[in-house]
């Protein structure tokens, strides 16, 4: 039988599973048992012991041991033991053909247990048995570590020099400091004094939290930094508070000192932090190592400071663990609200994977005992880097790259975008009234409606390239743009244009953290270069996305015609973003010797062929005729490329490889991006 509270506890955290084995049949039974008696599992099913080797330095449950060609019993226990977990337990599948080599291997080596998956109840009893034991041992060894750190950390703390400031609080009241506190105050009799009136943070609802977070972080020294209005304060604001408790009693060390880093906010990891990730780190078919910062929103502060200590030691202990399961305790907590780590990478699409990943983590929902609910949302930072780090020194620097690297998760997203949108709105922006009326082309009135963020849909889309030289290229346009059946106002079309770029921007700066080689073409309309409106809004709007930096990665993309009729080929425009490394292209491109000259004098990257395929009949064009026309303008235009565009369905697109043109764009491919 098992302890009910056992199997309980076993279903509040994902299990995790090496099966080696070459039954896949019998892998498959493994997880639907465990799936029928509602666990949630992640396993990995191998045969080979290279597999075997790189997996095992993640943090798993149990390994299962069945049957492997390249892979005996005895060597997959020797692995065990030189792993990051020597105690992971290790059970035997049974396999009926071998019986008696079976028997032999459990008398000989340190196997855990066997297991037979055709005595259903026996096996699951087992297994479940096996985790529970597992998870004791990690606990144990987490506590371990922990309380060998703060070991470390204290005894670090006592070697300091006596000159440090430093001061002792209890309750909240401080009991003790040394003169080098009372001299950068400029206070003689500080004992009794509350620790907010004293320090006086200019942030108050921030430190308040931090503190109330960091007291109760008995095995964590944690950082805090603070911009304080004490006007006898002889130090440079911001000040960094390196924050710890003491063992024995309830005392709070605080440490005062100048902040080394450039911003509040910024703090290098914890010292102690260095050699666990330095010891994280392997060379072995690695590329790349992605670092890692997690902190905590600044939307959750108002509901923490709400909870009273209990409540608040719940929550973080709490946080913390949600966090190790996402993680499976690759990242190292540097205080109560602030995490980092180090991931191996083998390829860029294992990069791409793990970054993507992150936003499966965009927020959580905290319950405590009484039964209080907090959506916690978290600010990720990231940095590449090639080669192993050496120093303390080096840690910081990447520490520092990862935090001001920000990716912004989709609920974050959509949150800061709303308030962008509102931003964007020009203050002379009124709704258009029943006046403001427009006649279509057939001369029927056509009531003007005013765009909100409601009625705009912004999507990207990726642009094919048959040569598989260009594989990050993509279109990024919204609804009320190129295929608008709606008459907008130049007012309107200016705002959509904005929140367009905004967001484009935005997701430029994601997609380049994972591929450095993307390029993103920006539908626009041609309001804002008429206005001379696009230059300075594009220089408002640098500080989203460095383009100067990244030369070539952002094409604005303009209407064919509009450029025309509004006599906007000689512009200055075009040559100005030319110097800048930003590229045009043109869409509804008509093939006529009359219009070549926008080309020539606009020098687009891009242009979009005005014709559909699958409709290439009824115009009277055959592809013979259509190739021999792009072989032409090819030919005159070598910087050009051509994009051979709404191909809507798989089939317009297997026709288009009938066609010698590089690029093919279609609906077949669209994701939206919030925006509200």
């Amino acid at each position: 039988m098992i302890n009910r509270s056992i199997e309980k506890n076993m279903n509040q955290k994902k299990i995790h599973l090496i099966v080696i084995d070459d039954h896949q049949t019998r892998y498959n039974k493994i997880l639907e048992l465990l799936k029928e008696n509602k666990h949630e599992v992640v396993a990995i099913l191998l045969d080979d012991l290279e597999s075997f080797q790189k997996r095992i330095q993640s943090e798993w449950d149990l390994v299962l041991f069945g049957r492997a060609y390249d892979l005996k019993i005895d060597q997959t226990l020797q692995i065990i033991q030189k792993s990051n977990f020597p105690e992971l337990p290790c059970l035997v599948l049974e396999n009926p053909d071998d019986k008696n080599e079976h028997q032999h291997v459990l008398s000989q080596l340190d196997v855990f247990d066997s297991l037979n998956i055709e005595k259903t109840s026996s096996f699951y009893t087992k297994l479940i048995r096996a985790i529970h034991f597992s998870r004791v041992l990690q606990e144990k060894n987490t506590l371990s570590d922990k309380f060998n750190a703060i070991n470390n950390r204290v005894n670090t703390a006592n070697e300091e020099q006596s000159d440090q400031a430093s001061l002792i609080v209890q309750e909240g009241i401080i009991v003790d400091a040394n003169q080098t506190v009372k001299d950068i105050f400029n206070m003689e009799d500080i004992d009794g004094f509350p620790l907010l009136d004293f320090l006086q943070p200019r942030d108050l609802d921030h430190f308040k939290a931090a503190f109330k977070a960091a007291s109760l972080a008995n095995l964590e020294t944690t950082y805090i930094e603070i911009e304080s209005d004490h006007e006898n304060l002889s130090l440079k604001n911001p000040l960094s508070l390196k924050v710890f408790s003491d063992l024995d009693n309830d005392d709070i060390h605080v440490h005062i000192s100048e902040s080394q880093s450039d911003a509040v906010g910024n703090q290098p990891p914890a010292v102690c932090a260095y050699e666990t990730l330095k010891n994280s780190l392997t060379t072995e078919n690695i590329k790349k190592y992605l670092l890692i910062s997690l902190d905590l929103d600044a939307s959750a502060y108002p509901d923490i400071l709400k909870l009273d200590l209990l409540e608040t030691d719940q929550y973080i202990r709490e946080l913390s663990k949600q966090i190790d399961l996402f993680f499976s305790g690759m990242l190292i907590q540097l205080s109560p609200c602030a995490w980092t780590g180090v991931i191996a990478i083998e390829s860029s699409d294992d990069l791409k994977a793990k970054v993507s990943s992150l936003d499966q983590l965009k927020s959580v929902d905290i319950t405590i005992a009484n039964g209080k609910h907090i959506n916690t949302q978290f600010i990720f930072g990231l940095t590449e880097f090639d080669q192993p780090f050496n120093s303390q020194e080096e840690l910081d620097v990447l520490y520092l790259q990862a935090k001001a690297h920000q990716l912004e998760s989709n609920t974050s997203q959509a949150t800061q975008s709303k308030k962008d949108v509102e931003l964007l709105l020009p203050e002379d922006y009124e709704t258009i009234s029943s006046a403001d009326v427009q006649y279509t082309a057939d001369g029927l009135a056509k009531q003007q409606a005013p765009v909100t963020s409601d009625a705009l849909e912004i999507y990207y889309q990726q642009i094919y390239d048959k040569e598989d030289t260009q594989l990050n290229l993509y279109e990024l346009s919204s609804n009320l743009h190129v295929q608008s059946p709606q008459v907008i106002s130049a007012d309107e079309s200016v705002k959509i244009d904005q929140i367009i770029l905004e967001k484009a921007f935005k997701e430029l700066r994601e997609h380049i953290t994972t591929s450095p080689d993307t390029k993103f073409i920006i539908s626009l309309h041609t309001t804002l270069v008429q206005q001379n409106g696009l230059l300075p809004y594009l220089i408002q709007i640098s500080k989203v996305f460095n383009y100067a930096a990244h030369p070539h990665a952002v094409t604005l993309e303009f209407d064919f015609n509009e450029i025309d009729a509004h006599q906007l080929v000689e512009h200055p425009v075009w040559q100005e973003l030319h110097a800048k490394g930003i590229d045009i292209a043109l869409r509804k491109f008509s093939m006529h010797e009359n219009r070549s000259h926008l080309i020539e004098s606009m020098n687009p990257v891009f242009c979009y062929i005005d014709i559909k395929l699958a409709e290439i009949a009824a115009t009277g064009m055959t592809l013979d005729q259509l190739q021999e026309q792009l072989d032409e303008y090819k030919e005159r235009y070598p910087q050009t490329a051509f994009i051979l565009p709404k191909l809507d369905d798989m089939n317009d697109f297997a026709d288009a490889w009938n066609v010698d043109i590089r690029y093919l764009q279609g609906s077949y491919f669209h994701k939206k991006i919030p925006i509200a």
